[in-house]
């Protein structure tokens, strides 16, 4: 196509599957953006995944996680701490 660059494809998806909003923000991320989020190696966030911590979708040889998936581990997350914290000011 004159003009494309060949990142993306003509539905609105960049190569590789990943899927963009309007406000072209990135709906599945990659083990290693996920990893960047958490400030946390790549290595973890694919034990999360593995064990069923963390929601993601393996497609072929790769993982992806919704970025509503990584939204829910982290509320998740922050209420175990919160619930820890509450428990150890008794």
């Amino acid at each position: 196509m004159k003009g494309d660059c060949g990142l993306g494809n003509s539905d609105g998806g960049l190569a590789g599957g990943a899927k963009r909003t309007k406000e072209n923000e990135t709906l599945f991320l990659r083990p290693p953006e996920v990893a960047r989020k958490l400030n946390v190696s790549t290595k973890t966030v694919l034990r999360l995944l593995y064990e069923g911590k963390l929601k993601g979708y393996r497609i072929r040889k790769t993982w992806r996680v919704h970025k509503a998936s990584l939204d829910e581990f982290l509320r998740k997350l922050l209420s175990a701490v919160g619930d820890d914290e509450a428990s150890n000011e008794n």
